[in-house]
């Protein structure tokens, strides 16, 4: 069985969208998990991977069409703004008389609607590895669909069946499949991502991560991350990152990690180490910001979202200004770049806690070695602030998911005032706020809002999603 795994991108033909794109071209790692797996636990599949975004970024032909042809199955993964492209790749499966599977974020959230479009044919869910793996097996096999846990799919009478949860992989000792891919050609474009766990354990009330892992949190043995960071040694890039939601969830791992790293370069095994990191502010200390200074981490990435107390506890990020504040001069003084990320828009923000953020947010924004991230409240479909929109009091502004970014005005509270209101409000802030702190190549200026077109923003029902 000929399994493509094709890579949806945003819609890059509007000039709007192109514009507040913001994703890189960087290498995604779960194709590349799924389909080490499947070589290790399924016989009789060969595999292969179209790099879309890389194909467009370094103008390269292609032909999809003939690609597509030549496989069994297309296996597709998206976020939300990605979906219009996969449905667009699904058109050309189905009429080429191929098995469509889907997976990532908005397909597990929104497996219903994804099947009613009747161009897909599986939805796998949450993490991927062994429902998909068990899904190709019984495909290969002819065998009974309802016996394959953690998929969806709609009967031949027309109902959807989900199938019981998948167990989450027990160990995710897995090296990505590298050689599926131009791994060189990525070098290019930013830091090598790593991953040492998946998951987190928390409840973010913004988030689509954590519940896609099932907040669980697992870790990865240290030889995996030497083994990882090797591959892309021996590649040619220059840093890695590791893209752990909190690196720092568990202080000790962290430190016993690097340390096992460290002693990797000593004896001349890596010469690359990690150099950036996704932290939280309580999950930090002093003592720990010095040891990762000492271990070549040079830039945080912390989500602070908002400094203000009745922001933190409606997202459910209990932390104190002062504390916030505490911990951002540490790492600053420490001598280590700072990416703080903020959130405009989130339920329950209102025009005063608006201002005491662009306040911190100029403040903090002004400092040397900071480059501060703002990004806009986005409900996805299917998530928690989309499904209780009204009781967040969230006023949804488009269901065209082309827009589903982050960087782009698609929600504004209630408790900030009329939707017009409250509109222009956070579009002239967030103007303001990059000017200000002169961060334009990290948040774009919002140069209008006419994508926002819908005559009734109070979006219930995910049927309402335009393409």
């Amino acid at each position: 069985m000929k399994i493509l795994f094709t890579e949806a991108r945003q819609d890059q033909d509007v000039a709007i969208i192109r514009k507040y794109n913001m994703r890189p071209v960087g290498l995604r790692l779960g194709p590349l998990y799924l389909a080490s797996y499947l070589r290790a636990n399924n016989s009789g599949v060969e595999i292969s991977i179209q790099e879309n975004r890389l194909r467009a970024t370094e103008n390269m032909l292609f032909d999809i069409i003939r690609e597509i042809s030549d496989n069994d199955v297309i296996a597709i993964s998206c976020m939300t703004n990605e979906f219009p492209d996969a449905y667009r790749m699904m058109q050309i499966a189905k009429r080429l008389g191929k098995i469509t599977i889907l997976g990532g974020l908005f397909p597990s959230a929104n497996s219903e609607f994804v099947l009613k479009t009747g161009l897909a044919d599986y939805v796998v869910h949450g993490e991927g590895e062994v429902s998909f793996s068990n899904l190709i097996k019984c495909l290969q096999e002819n065998g009974d669909i309802s016996k394959v846990n953690g998929i969806s799919y709609m009967t031949s009478n027309g109902s959807i069946e989900s199938n019981p949860t998948e167990c989450l992989l027990e160990n995710i000792d897995i090296i990505p499949a590298y050689d599926l891919v131009s791994f060189q050609s990525y070098a290019k474009y930013g830091r090598g991502p790593v991953m040492s766990a998946r998951g987190c354990p928390h409840f973010c009330t913004f988030c689509t991560l954590a519940p896609h892992w099932r907040h669980e949190h697992r870790i990865v043995s240290f030889e995996n991350v030497a083994t990882q960071i090797k591959a892309f040694e021996n590649a040619g890039f220059e840093r890695v990152n590791i893209i752990d939601e909190t690196f720092t969830l568990n202080k000790q791992k962290a430190m016993d990690l690097l340390k096992f790293l460290i002693e990797k370069r000593e004896s001349g095994e890596l010469t690359l180490l990690p150099t950036q990191i996704r932290s939280r502010i309580d999950t930090i200390d002093k003592s720990l910001i010095k040891f990762l200074k000492k271990a070549n981490i040079d830039l945080i990435q912390i989500g602070v979202e908002s400094v203000n107390p009745n922001g933190l506890k409606t997202i459910s990020k209990n932390v104190k200004e002062v504390e916030i504040e505490r911990v951002l001069n540490l790492i600053l003084d420490a001598g280590i770049a700072l990416n703080p990320i903020f959130i405009f828009g989130y339920a329950g923000q209102t025009v005063e806690s608006l201002k005491n953020d662009m306040k911190f947010i100029e403040k903090i924004g002004r400092s040397s070695n900071v480059t501060t991230y703002v990004s806009f409240n986005t409900p996805h479909p299917g998530t928690h602030n989309w499904t209780n929109s009204a009781e967040a009091r969230l006023r949804i502004l488009t269901g065209n998911i082309n827009y589903y970014n982050h960087k782009m005005l698609v929600c504004v509270p209630e408790s900030m005032g009329t939707p017009d209101y409250s509109t222009k409000l956070l579009w002239e802030s967030f103007n303001e706020v990059v000017a200000n702190t002169q961060i334009e190549h990290e948040n774009p200026y919002l140069d209008n809002l006419e994508y926002i077109t819908d005559n009734n923003p109070n979006l219930d029902h995910i049927e309402k999603i335009e393409f």
